[in-house]
Parts: structure tokens; sequence; C-alpha cells
């Protein structure tokens, strides 16, 4: 991603910069910052914004991840406290699809009111798709009735965000028909990987507090890993940690391949492959695990 991401990559740096100095304070303040900033873009109001919110917050979960054993107790704690205070505006895929529903309605009816070709609504969106429109399409779309256009948009965003709201495995992939005019055709293919996008971020967030438990825990047991998950409910976390692309927990391997304690999500794919780790940017087939590697205490 580009535009307003290299931001949120300027402070996860930072705080990578504190971290390695072990000045814990700062390094909090710092992944505060990137993931505040990431929760902040999703209020721009459009997909764009929202995705690149994503991106960022996924950035600074693993970073923080990947050092929580690195830290002393206290200072995995207070990034704890961090990731408890930001939880409820991390946004979630529902509400940022009906979010850009709302703010699609607005453009469109707009564009629609000034008779714009389909070439000027598309470039509402900012996506590029004006580039590959060609004469055909422009003829279609002058004929269609632009009442149905606008409507079969809302009703698409509508059952996407309801499909969102469900869980990983329940989910369909689309909509149960497409639509039928081009613009829709175009636009709404674009909405489909939304909510595996903020499954993939909350599978990261909950890693991150994992670890964050683990390192608290290590502290204030000489050293020692728990040998479950289960060891660290209620003292470091409310709750064991849910893998949102299964009806589980995450799994935890205290030893993983590195000799480093390994929390991975089951991924995309919703079967357990042993702790292979998918990452962020990786493609919705692999088949593969999703996870952080653990950098070894200093």
């Amino acid at each position: 991603m580009t535009g307003l991401v290299p931001i949120g990559e300027m402070l996860t740096q930072e705080a990578e910069q504190f971290a390695s100095h072990r000045q814990w304070r700062r390094a909090a303040r710092s992944y505060h910052d990137a993931l505040a900033y990431g929760c902040q873009l999703r209020r721009k109001g459009n997909l764009v914004a929202t995705l690149q919110g994503n991106a960022v917050q996924a950035m600074a979960l693993k970073s923080l991840a990947s050092r929580a054993r690195q830290m002393d107790g206290e200072a995995a704690l207070m990034l704890l406290q961090v990731l408890k205070r930001l939880r409820p505006v991390r946004g979630n895929a529902s509400e940022s699809l009906q979010q850009e529903r709302e703010w699609g309605s607005r453009q469109l009816a707009e564009a629609l009111r000034e008779r714009k070709s389909l070439r000027g609504v598309l470039r509402s969106w900012d996506m590029g798709f004006e580039r590959i429109v060609g004469i055909e399409w422009e003829w279609q779309f002058r004929f269609q009735p632009k009442r149905a256009v606008f409507q079969t948009f809302r009703n698409a965003m509508e059952e996407l965000a309801k499909e969102a709201a469900l869980p990983h495995g329940r989910r369909r992939f689309g909509l149960r028909a497409p639509p039928s005019d081009i613009f829709n055709q175009l636009i709404v293919s674009v909405y489909y990987g939304v909510a595996n996008a903020h499954t993939r971020r909350d599978a990261y967030w909950e890693i991150a507090e994992a670890q964050l438990a683990i390192a608290s825990y290590s502290s204030q047991n000489q050293g020692r890993l728990p040998s479950s998950l289960s060891e660290l409910v209620p003292r470091y976390i409310p709750n064991a940690p849910q893998d949102p692309f299964s009806t589980g927990p995450l799994l935890y391997q205290p030893k993983g391949s590195l000799k480093a304690p390994l929390i991975y999500s089951v991924g995309m794919n919703g079967r357990d492959d042993g702790g292979k780790l998918l990452p962020y940017s990786g493609p919705a087939t692999d088949k593969s695990d999703l996870g952080v590697l653990s950098l070894a205490p200093h």
C-alpha cells in the first residue's frame, strides 16, 4: 500500500529502534501511535483508507509480537493495556463495508445526478477502472436504468456487510447472484476480500496479545513458558486468545521450529499445517498457517 501507510511504517520503525535499546516506555508509545493511527484511517470513509489502516495495524502488530520475548514483564503488561484500549476502536469488516456503502452511495448519487459517463462515475472510486472502459461498456451504462444501478449497489454492499459479520467458516465469498449492470460488476467485486483482510488483522491482534502475555508470565516464573495458553487466564489476559479463522483458540507450540514459543492461526484454509507460517501479504490461496516468529531474548 502507498499513500498514508509510510507514516505507520515510520512509527513502527521508531518503536523498533526504541525496543532495540530497551527503551520500552518509548517503544510502547510508538507502538501505540502506530496502532492508533491505523485505527483512525478507517474513519476517512472509504475502502482505500480502511485497507491502509489494516495494513498499518498488521505491520505494528507483527513487529510487536516478534519482540515480545525481549521485553521485561512490566513493558509487556504496559503494551497489553495499549492493545486492550485500542481493541474497541480498531473496526471490523461489517462496519467497514457499511461505511463504504454509505460513502459509495453518496458518490454514486452525485455522479448519476450529474449524468456522468461510466468513466466519470468510476473516477470517484479512484481505483483505475476508468482506464479500461471502452465504448461498448459506455453504451451499456448509458442505457441502464440509473435508479436500478444505485439500488443494486446498496443491496450488494448490504449483503456483503451481513456476510462479513458471520464467522469465517460460514462466509460466502461474493454475492448470491452477480450484478447485471457493468458498473456494479466492476466495483462490487473489489469488496469481496474485505472480510478476509480484517480477519487476518484480527488474528495478528490476538497473536500479539498472547505473545505479550507469555512474556509477562515468563518474567514472573523464572523464564518458564506456559505449557498451554490457558495458563495465562485470567491473570494476564481475560480469555484464551481465539483464532478468528476457526471456531477454537489459537494454536500454541511452547518450543517451535526455532525453539521459541510459536502462536499461530490456522489461516485461510482453516486447517492446522503444523505452524508453517503465512506472511501477511500472502495470497488467500496459500495453504499454510498465519503467525509471527519470535526474536530471541536479549
